[in-house]
């Protein structure tokens, strides 16, 4: 076997974007196909492998390439609000997926946890996240939302001023 096809080789940004990408599909397959299995504008008329299957699609989708195999507006208000988060999450650092990618985000939650545990340094597998690291990871999602922020309200006023009616 090649050295490289071996979790315990691979670097610290590699090991966080894979697991936290296998993280967020198991949760969120459960979670949306739980929270819409007997929704009828949803998945309800779907047989049981097929919902599984959409829940798995829903799932992936709004963290890459936005398609949906559903319509959305026959979703729970909730399955709305995590789709909006996945898509603030958006994909791998390498990708073209939006978002503050799944890498900063992982680096953000291990933040958090370090500082929940009152540790004056954030280790991640047995490595300490450097402070300019940090920095950028807090930088990025504070743009990111700023960005998000901007383009709602260029947005409303134009849609409130008729402009793009």
């Amino acid at each position: 076997m090649r050295r490289s096809r071996r979790p315990q080789s691979w670097s610290l940004l590699t090991r966080i974007t894979v697991g936290l990408t296998g993280v967020l599909l198991v949760a969120w397959t459960l979670a949306f196909t739980l929270g819409e299995w007997h929704n009828p504008k949803a998945l309800g008329p779907l047989d049981g492998a097929g919902k599984v299957l959409a829940g798995f699609f829903a799932s992936v989708m709004p963290r890459t390439a936005g398609f949906n195999s559903l319509d959305v507006s026959g979703m729970h208000p909730s399955s709305w609000l995590a789709t909006d988060v996945l898509m603030f999450i958006g994909g791998g650092s390498a990708g073209t997926a939006g978002g503050i990618k799944v890498t900063t985000f992982g680096m953000l939650l291990f933040m958090v946890w370090a500082d929940m545990r009152g540790q004056p340094r954030v280790d991640i597998g047995h490595r300490a996240l450097g402070m300019a690291t940090q920095r950028q990871a807090v930088a990025r999602t504070a743009d990111d939302r700023g960005l998000t922020r901007s383009v709602r309200a260029c947005l409303r006023r134009s849609f409130m001023s008729g402009v793009a009616a």
